[in-house]
């Protein structure tokens, strides 16, 4: 086996919609709106469960319009250069340059101020041509190994919000994998795990650190062992989404025609989106959505259902001007047009504001800009050679 088929088989989730599931995928003021189900505003998708089973309206709820408004964190009028989130983003490989690409465009569309993007050396010219706002970092080694994750670490620069790890991802080593979870969790970064990050060994790594995994149906089963219901099955599928979050203690979005996202308390349904979404990569720019919004709004669940909410949207976006004729990249210039109506300015002169967030119990708690989440602001020619993490 030469290379490329290596980087094949490594990387078989770099194109997130492997087992032909839909790639559409949905804190801020820090609302969850549990029992708002007012479906006003659902769109006509061909893709839209019409829930009829009591059993199932009674256990998710479809993410509306006014549910993705009240999630959307408000911009400070005050505030500087890294307060709107930094984002880390690791993946690519030899064969998958493309998914970290859109993975952070996406997390820069989201509104997050800065984009780190690792790559393997052999990824970073394509990646750099891409697009001049990512900041790319080169990886040591052309696959995931503990040595290049040793020094991907030491390179990180200071006050990372979250981290998106695994789109096109090579991996030679999960204890690599391991090495780069735990040290960003133990700093107090988000995690988003995506493809080939999804594997049974990280699930003990990322138990009760607000993080979100982002499998299709057939990365489900990689890295629970179970098989999820089909979706003519809605309530068994929900069910099941639900069990493995509690357990785990994670927020899950099950990616397919209606999305489900899940903490294990509270559920949620995403009907948004287009059969065309199936092309490669959509999946990619819902985990760089999630990732930004992870970097602001802290709370997962809250997190997850705006990146899927805004990826399903944005699809619907594309397809009415290109039908099913169109690429995740297009998507990329649509998020701005599902946000911007949201968007609201907090004018605070005082940098130490505090914003009410909810946690993952449901109670609230205050923070504040001197905490290290999205308000860590340094000067960034300084960034690299302090480090930001340490094991």
């Amino acid at each position: 086996m030469n290379d490329t088929d290596n980087d094949l088989q490594d990387a078989r989730d770099g194109r997130n919609n492997n087992d032909g599931s839909n790639g559409n995928n949905n804190s801020s003021r820090g609302h969850h709106y549990h029992h708002y189900n007012d479906n006003s505003n659902a769109k006509n998708s061909p893709f839209h469960v019409e829930k009829k089973d009591h059993n199932v309206t009674e256990i998710a709820t479809d993410i509306t319009d006014k549910i993705a408004s009240e999630i959307v964190p408000r911009r400070h009028a005050y505030s500087r250069k890294g307060q709107n989130g930094k984002v880390l983003v690791v993946g690519g490989s030899y064969i998958y340059h493309g998914a970290p690409i859109l993975s952070s465009l996406a997390a820069m569309r989201f509104g997050s101020d800065l984009v780190y993007t690792a790559v393997p050396k052999h990824n970073v010219s394509a990646t750099r041509s891409a697009s001049p706002d990512l900041i790319v970092i080169p990886m040591a080694d052309a696959k995931l190994t503990r040595g290049s994750a040793t020094k991907l670490v030491g390179m990180t620069p200071v006050g990372i919000d979250s981290v998106a790890i695994g789109m096109g991802l090579a991996i030679q080593e999960r204890g690599a994998l391991l090495r780069l979870v735990k040290s960003y969790t133990n700093a107090d970064a988000r995690m988003v795990l995506d493809a080939s990050a999804l594997v049974p060994e990280v699930l003990p790594a990322i138990e009760n650190t607000n993080s979100i995994i982002t499998p299709h149906a057939g990365e489900f089963k990689h890295v629970f062992g179970d098989d999820a219901p089909t979706q003519s099955d809605m309530g068994s599928r929900i069910r099941m989404v639900q069990d493995k979050a509690r357990k785990h203690k994670i927020t899950i979005i099950l990616k397919g025609a209606t999305d489900i996202i899940s903490d294990g308390d509270a559920s949620y349904l995403c009907s948004a989106g287009t059969p065309g979404m199936t092309t490669g990569g959509t999946g990619d720019v819902m985990t760089g959505l999630a990732a930004g919004a992870l970097a602001v709004i802290r709370n997962p669940l809250d997190a997850a259902v705006l990146a899927a909410y805004t990826n399903g949207r944005a699809g619907e976006i594309i397809s009415d001007s290109v039908g099913y004729h169109m690429m995740a990249s297009d998507m990329l210039d649509a998020i701005p047009e599902v946000l911007c109506r949201f968007d609201s300015v907090c004018d605070c002169p005082d940098a130490s504001h505090s914003t009410t967030i909810t946690n993952n119990s449901n109670t609230t708690t205050t923070q504040t800009n001197g905490n290290k989440s999205s308000l860590d602001v340094l000067d960034h020619a300084d960034e690299f050679q302090k480090g930001a993490v340490h094991s």
